[in-house]
């Protein structure tokens, strides 16, 4: 009997030590925080195409004359990009004022070049007026949908300092604190100096006026969300207070160069200041966005000269 109770105990203690070494082994399978954070920065810049949702909201506020006037701003872009074969499309809707409005923003190569067919929405006839710009080759474009910023994290991913861990929609996130310098902020103020010639249909120097920007941007720290369970990123977040303030100011000195003599004469005696502006850029559908046309009348518009 004793030697049947002493097989029992070494039985039971070989069981014991076999769970603990199972358990033991599967939790040195588990990957690190820092392991999920550097297979998501190199997953998500290595992607073929992406979907990323943007939204812009903040408050501007104008002084005309002495009558200075609050107007809450909400900017929504949903982008679809192919990085692989240098072909995106932009669709974004503005709300000013209780006023909506529409863009679209497509992106391809054609031959050597890569081209923006941007077309704007009167509001009042709800018709579409289209422009056509080049860029200067493969990183403008990527500067001008914002995918440079993930190869940038991918370069930089000993800069991300770990945060909390949050939950939304039902899945786990683990929130990095990433700090982008104000030299490196010269890509994205290059990015919304395009634009605004793309909406405009006119091309003035932006690099001068970038430059005089930069002068006094300070840093932008960005709340980065890594799906833990996906690798990939999930959100980003960061004001754009400052550096929309600097550019208005830019702008204002130079509206003779940007805008008709009338309109400039106008805008000379406004004055423009933008607060809680921020940016929230959501990507999904990795690898899985289907492909589109680009309309017709887009195509058929001439590039812009002046």
């Amino acid at each position: 009997m004793i030697g049947i109770g002493r097989k029992k105990k070494e039985h039971t203690i070989g069981i014991w030590m076999c769970t603990v070494m199972v358990a033991v082994l599967l939790s040195g399978c588990k990957k690190t925080d820092e392991e999920i954070l550097s297979t998501s920065l190199t997953a998500s810049a290595s992607i073929k195409s992406v979907e990323a949702d943007m939204k812009v909201e903040g408050t501007i506020s104008l002084d005309f004359q002495g009558a200075q006037q609050d107007i809450p701003v909400l900017v929504e872009s949903d982008e679809f990009v192919f990085t692989d074969s240098g072909k995106a499309k932009m669709l974004t809707d503005v709300s000013v004022m209780g006023r909506d409005s529409q863009t679209q923003s497509y992106l391809q190569k054609e031959g050597e070049d890569y081209y923006v067919y941007t077309g704007v929405e009167d509001i009042e006839s709800g018709e579409m007026s289209w422009t056509k710009m080049r860029l200067a080759g493969s990183d403008e474009w990527m500067q001008q949908l914002g995918m440079d910023s993930l190869q940038q994290f991918k370069d930089h991913a000993d800069s991300f300092v770990k945060l909390e861990e949050r939950q939304e929609n039902d899945r786990e996130y683990q929130l990095y604190q990433y700090t982008m310098a104000a030299d490196e902020q010269t890509k994205v103020l290059k990015r919304y100096a395009t634009i605004v010639q793309s909406a405009l249909g006119k091309t003035w120097d932006t690099q001068t006026m970038i430059d005089s920007m930069a002068e006094n941007l300070g840093d932008i720290v960005m709340t980065v969300w890594i799906d833990k369970e996906k690798e990939v990123i999930y959100k980003i977040e960061y004001p754009i207070t400052d550096m929309m303030n600097q550019m208005s100011h830019v702008v204002q000195e130079n509206l003779d160069e940007i805008l008709p003599k009338e309109q400039s004469f106008f805008m000379g005696d406004m004055e423009l200041s933008v607060s809680d502006m921020t940016v929230e850029i959501l990507y999904k559908n990795y690898d899985k966005i289907q492909d589109f046309t680009i309309p017709e009348e887009a195509l058929q518009t001439q590039e812009s000269e002046d």
